[in-house]
């Protein structure tokens, strides 16, 4: 962050590459629809909670959230 970076993901301990693939498919399908960076990550940790997936709460993103892949 101190280099430049606007955002970061980062995990807390390590994670299951289960969750980890979903997590990181359900963060660019909804960047890919024009989601913000903070609610694609709430909304994908909430999806891997309601699949019960131990990892939910394992994704924490640092830095701005207003970060938009696609202008809508």
């Amino acid at each position: 962050m101190r280099s430049g970076v606007e955002a970061y993901i980062g995990t807390f301990w390590e994670v299951s590459d289960s969750a980890a693939t979903s997590f990181a498919a359900g963060v660019y399908t909804r960047l890919a629809t024009g989601a913000r960076l903070d609610t694609a990550v709430q909304e994908s940790r909430k999806a891997l909670y309601e699949a019960n997936e131990s990892d939910w709460a394992n994704y924490i993103l640092y830095g701005d959230g207003r970060f938009r892949l696609v202008v809508t």
